[in-house]
């Protein structure tokens, strides 16, 4: 049933009982999908659910049950399962970047102030080769934190990679457990010098 009512644009589903289901609505500032009761809004391709809406307001890509805000699902026995795929669709540059941005304040906002963030940044015009950054706000300043350069070495506390070790830190360091290594070199010593327990260099 197709209606009109002012400047809304008004197609309406009954059920088989006669009851309202479904609105399709349009007006002079935005559109709604409405759904009258607690059934789920379902959306099918190839005579197939593909995603849902259910009525706590979960969205559910590849499962009809979705347990979270949104839930991405595939099967994939020794593979890969659901994913979720983020794009900067501009011509190759270095510096390309996408990002994941947390906002756990109410005075945050994805082009504002971010809490946290995952960020993945283009370092290789040619080969796409890049890093992933992650970025914290400490109440002041949102600044990166780690990295994970594009051959695996991992960052903290610093932004230069000098090509070799897998851990830079910049800063101390604490350990509550136990530190295993084949040798631990003394900075300005040689790789044949051991680190005691007691501090001394041998």
């Amino acid at each position: 049933n197709s209606t009109s009512n002012g400047n809304n644009g008004i197609l309406q589903f009954i059920d088989v009982n006669g009851n309202n289901a479904f609105q399709v609505l349009g007006t002079t500032v935005e559109s709604y999908l409405y759904s009258y009761d607690s059934r789920p809004i379902t959306f099918y391709t190839n005579a197939t659910e593909k995603m849902r809406i259910t009525s706590a307001g979960n969205v559910g890509i590849g499962t009809s049950s979705p347990s979270a805000l949104l839930q991405v699902d595939k099967s994939a026995s020794a593979g890969l399962g659901g994913q979720i795929a983020l794009k900067n669709s501009a011509t190759s540059a270095l510096n390309n970047s996408v990002e994941i941005s947390f906002l756990t304040d109410a005075g945050a906002s994805g082009t504002g102030t971010r809490n946290a963030r995952i960020r993945a940044v283009n370092e290789n015009v040619g080969n796409g080769a890049a890093n992933m950054q992650f970025w914290t706000w400490n109440g002041s300043t949102d600044a990166e934190r780690m990295r994970i350069t594009n051959t695996g070495n991992a960052l903290i506390g610093t932004t230069t990679d000098n090509g070799t070790d897998k851990l830079q830190v910049s800063g101390n360091i604490t350990a509550s457990g136990t530190a295993t290594a084949a040798t631990i070199v003394k900075s300005g010593g040689t790789s044949s010098q051991a680190l005691m327990a007691d501090g001394s260099v041998q």
